[in-house]
């Protein structure tokens, strides 16, 4: 027989009045740490500038949460993404997203960003530019409209057939 070790979720906040940030900025390349004391948690993103568009080109997380038990363990998960266009936005706007945005790292962490707002390079005043929605958020939106529209749309269709049927009510003369 063979020990069985059961999987448990666990969840980590990153309290943004602990977390130190540092970073640099190059003409198409920029990079930004942040970090909890005692280097308990870290998220870097390394931002990339192609022509007029900004993303996130590689994610690194790293957690190493104090043990649950005494005599437990200190595990750290450790996880990077670093093949796609994240928070893609045209330079001088930002990525902007409220809905969940849920990334798997690795096999065992996951990091879940709520909310989340994003600008490289291009930030006039120190502000963030122009938000471009994410699609999650769009379609938040979009659906919603979209039933209105089709309710509205069966409602017209109910108030002509009534009506047509309204001219033929009656008696026909012979």
């Amino acid at each position: 027989m063979s020990p069985v070790r059961i999987q448990k979720s666990w969840y980590f906040n990153l309290h943004p009045a602990r977390v130190q940030s540092s970073g640099h900025c190059d003409e198409d390349a920029a990079a930004l740490s942040l970090t909890l004391p005692e280097h308990a948690a870290s998220l870097q993103f390394s931002f990339r500038k192609e022509r007029d568009l900004s993303y996130v080109s590689q994610l690194t997380a790293q957690v190493s949460p104090v043990p649950v038990c005494q005599g437990c363990t200190n595990e750290t998960y450790s996880g990077m993404l670093g093949r796609d266009r994240l928070f893609a936005a045209a330079c001088g706007r930002s990525f902007k997203c409220t809905s969940e945005n849920l990334l798997l790292m690795s096999s065992k962490l996951r990091l879940k960003l709520v909310p989340l707002q994003v600008q490289a390079f291009v930030v006039p005043g120190g502000q963030y530019g122009q938000e471009v929605e994410c699609s999650a958020d769009l379609q938040r939106r979009v659906i919603p409209l979209v039933l209105g529209a089709v309710a509205v749309g069966v409602v017209l269709v109910a108030v002509l057939v009534f009506l047509l049927n309204k001219e033929h009510q009656g008696y026909e003369r012979i």
